[in-house]
C-alpha cells in the first residue's frame, strides 16, 4: 500500500493546505481539480474545529507531492491508516465539504475538543488582530517557517512563544512564523529552542517522521540578541523536552 510509504508531515501539510482553501471559502478542487467531493459516495472526511476536508483530494495532494503515481487507493484503507496515526476521520456520506464540524463521537482519530459559540465569536472577531501579527512577523523575520524555511502562504502559522491565552503580547517579540503542524508541535512542548544552544530540538518520539528537520537542527538559528530569547526560555521549561 504506496499511501503508507508517504510521511506523515506530508499527509498534515497538504490536509493544512486544502483546510486554508476550504475555509477561505473554496473548495478542495482548487488544489486537486479531480477531487468529488459533492458526489453522493464521497464518505470520508478529515475534520478540525468547524472545518471538514474531503480525504480522497487530501490523498491525491499527497500523492502529487511525493511525486507518486495515483493507484486509486481505497479511501477506508487510508481512512485507517490517517486513524492509526490520529488523524480526526469521519465517514458519512451525508457530510459534505466546508465549514460545520459532525457529532464529535463520530470522529475516529483525535480532533480538537468543540469550540462554545462565545469562544467562536471572539475568534473570529480577532482575526484582524492576528493578521496584523502575522505581517508584522513576516517583516521582522521573513515570509518563511522558521524550522522548515517553507513558505507556502496557506500554511503558515503566526505563532505566539508564550500563548495568548496566558498574556502572551501579540507583538513581534513574541512570536514565530511556523508551518501548521510544526506550531501544534510547538504549542505541545515537543518541539522547543535551547536557551543555552539557541538551536531547535525536537522530542524523541518525533524522530522517525521529522528525521530531515531534526538532523538540520545542529548549528545555532538565534543570534544573542534576538528579542525572543527569554520568551524562548520560559517556553522551553514548560516543555517535553
Amino acid at each position: 500500500m504506496p499511501f503508507r510509504d508517504i510521511p506523515v508531515d506530508i499527509w498534515r501539510t497538504v490536509w493544512a493546505e486544502l483546510e486554508q482553501v476550504v475555509v477561505d471559502g473554496g473548495s478542495s478542487r482548487n488544489l486537486v481539480p479531480d477531487a468529488r467531493p459533492d458526489t453522493r459516495r464521497a464518505s470520508h472526511w478529515l475534520v478540525s474545529g468547524n472545518s471538514i476536508v474531503f480525504l480522497k483530494a487530501v490523498t491525491r495532494l499527497a500523492y502529487s507531492r511525493c511525486g507518486m503515481e495515483w493507484d486509486g487507493p481505497q479511501s477506508t484503507a487510508v481512512a485507517r491508516f490517517l486513524t492509526e496515526e490520529h488523524f480526526p476521520v469521519v465517514r458519512d456520506n451525508q457530510l459534505r465539504e466546508g465549514l460545520g464540524g459532525p457529532d464529535p463521537a463520530e470522529v475516529l482519530g483525535e480532533v480538537d475538543p468543540p469550540q462554545t459559540p462565545e469562544y467562536e465569536t471572539v475568534r473570529r472577531l480577532s482575526r484582524r488582530e492576528q493578521a496584523q501579527f502575522r505581517a508584522n512577523l513576516k517583516r521582522a523575520y521573513g515570509p518563511r517557517c522558521e524550522i522548515s524555511g517553507c513558505e507556502v502562504e496557506a500554511v503558515l502559522d503566526a505563532c505566539h512563544i508564550l500563548s495568548h491565552a496566558a498574556g502572551g503580547p501579540t507583538e513581534a517579540s513574541n512570536g514565530i512564523l511556523l508551518r501548521r503542524d510544526l506550531h501544534r508541535l510547538f504549542d505541545l512542548g515537543l518541539i522547543a529552542v535551547d536557551p543555552k544552544e539557541r538551536s531547535w530540538r525536537f522530542h524523541e518520539d518525533l524522530a522517525d517522521h521529522y528525521r530531515d528537520l531534526c538532523d538540520d537542527r545542529n548549528g545555532p538559528d538565534f543570534e544573542p540578541g534576538d528579542a525572543r530569547l527569554d520568551r524562548f526560555a520560559a517556553h522551553w521549561r514548560a516543555s517535553q523536552l
